[in-house]
């Protein structure tokens, strides 16, 4: 068996979901208890097609993860990555390779998971609907500050790194205009002796700017701008006013709000977010077609909405398509955040139930629903399978957004004991979802459809929406 250090030569031959190529090798040790057959090897910053000399760091039973020695013949694949930062960074992973490449890898990875995890012969998988524009796509970024003074840094974090940030140049990920003022920032307060990451470890401890983020929105259907500065509590007000007198100047009319966000995490005492506004709108508003019904959602600092705008309407339209929801049905809307699945639901059904633990996401939620004129949907905050007990037992359609840990055994049985007519079921992570897929079909559900959805080009996450049928 191979050790920590050993060297191997390695022909990539697929993407992990979590954008590592896989390459295998054999494994002839007598010891080896996978003896005779191939050891999947993991590895970053490759593609397939690659053959690569790589050398190991992480070795298991089952598979290995190994790191890149030398590039010994590139693959046919491989294309040249739009971004100067593309590598280092670790905002895409997937820049190098074609897009029509990475959808048939990820649509692959929602089939894969399926039949492995979830043991399914022939998963109804359909074709993955792409992105149509997979540059600019996304409506928010949140940028991190590192260094301090003339060396202060505002980028994304490097690849698996946590604290390390490149400091950009550039983003594709993010309209033209966006990079702009986030350059703006950062130039500004390296003028201004800040200090990023954790404040007080600059050379002048006391009056060092303890700079967090920089997180800027972009709602691309009406193309309001929302700027939202995160520091620490001792970060001057004045400083913060200077900043946004100078920011509007070089911006004119083109950030619609701006925010002075102040979070005090100090060690034994409760932590607290303050917001405040600097000037402009305390919202901005994106807008939704779905159905030919023309949604509104105010979109506040901390408010959770669908990254990619234009994706976001794909997804809930193909949510609503195979949901085929009756004008009277009940609906629950399970990890419903801010109530955005719900609300495009609520003209269309009898009434909506929507249920999420963050509180402020659901006050969010309830504000859309009045934005919208929607009397028909009831937001509760708390955990799903509390407060499952407390609404109607005869929901006709259940709808799931969970996290990436998906809703585990529990849930999934507690779900399948409504027998609802439908489940509609989006995901983030197809190795959980297809966990959960198996639980609910095992317990009187079919699995029609799965419909994977690229919702962010150039990196490995995938989204798949998939409808359960009551046998």
């Amino acid at each position: 068996m191979f050790k920590r250090g050993d060297k191997t030569i390695l022909k990539i031959e697929n993407l992990a979901f979590g954008g590592q190529g896989i390459g295998r090798v054999a494994v002839d040790d007598d010891k080896a208890e996978i003896k005779g057959k191939k050891l999947a090897v993991f590895v970053e910053n490759v593609i397939p097609g690659d053959e690569v000399e790589v050398s190991f760091f992480h070795i298991k039973k089952n598979f290995a993860e190994a790191n890149v020695v030398r590039m010994i013949k590139p693959s046919e694949l491989r294309i040249a990555p739009r971004c100067r930062h593309f590598g280092t960074c670790g905002g895409c992973v997937w820049q190098n390779l074609n897009y029509e490449k990475q959808l048939e890898y990820k649509e692959n990875q929602v089939r894969e998971s399926l039949e492995r995890i979830g043991k399914f012969e022939n998963p109804p998988v359909k074709k993955i609907i792409g992105c149509k524009s997979p540059w600019e796509y996304r409506n928010k970024m949140e940028f991190s500050f590192d260094g301090s003074g003339a060396n202060l840094q505002l980028g994304l974090h490097l690849a698996r790194m946590h604290h390390d940030v490149v400091d950009i140049q550039e983003c594709f990920l993010v309209s033209g205009i966006c990079v702009e003022i986030t350059k703006f920032v950062r130039d500004f307060l390296k003028k201004s002796g800040g200090n990023g990451g954790n404040g007080g470890n600059g050379s002048n401890a006391e009056t060092a700017l303890d700079l967090r983020n920089f997180i800027i929105r972009e709602a691309k259907t009406t193309g309001e701008i929302m700027a939202n500065l995160v520091t620490g509590t001792e970060f001057e007000n004045v400083l913060v006013e200077k900043m946004g007198a100078e920011i509007n100047e070089k911006f004119p009319s083109k950030i619609t709000s701006f925010y002075h966000t102040k979070i005090s995490d100090k060690r034994g005492e409760r932590k607290s977010i303050k917001e405040e506004l600097v000037f402009g709108a305390p919202v901005i508003r994106e807008e939704l077609l779905i159905h030919n019904e023309k949604i509104k959602f105010d979109i506040t600092p901390s408010a959770f909405f669908q990254p990619n705008t234009f994706q976001a309407q794909v997804l809930y339209e193909t949510v609503f398509s195979l949901a085929d929801a009756k004008k009277s049905d009940s609906i629950f809307d399970l990890f419903c955040g801010t109530g955005t699945i719900g609300i495009c639901f609520a003209k269309f059904s009898s009434h909506i139930f929507g249920v999420e633990i963050n509180a402020s996401a659901i006050e969010i939620a309830k504000k859309n629903a009045e934005l919208n004129n929607l009397k028909n949907i009831e937001f509760l905050c708390g955990d799903a399978e509390r407060t499952l007990k407390n609404l109607p037992q005869n929901p006709d359609i259940i709808i799931v957004d969970p996290p990436r840990a998906c809703l585990g055994e529990k849930l999934s049985l507690k779900l399948a004991g409504f027998k609802a007519r439908k489940i509609i079921f989006v995901s983030c992570n197809p190795t959980t979802f297809a966990r959960d897929a198996r639980i609910l079909v095992d317990n009187g559900y079919a699995l029609r459809e799965v419909q994977p959805v690229d919702m962010f080009p150039h990196t490995y996450h995938i989204e798949t929406v998939a409808v359960f049928e009551k046998n």
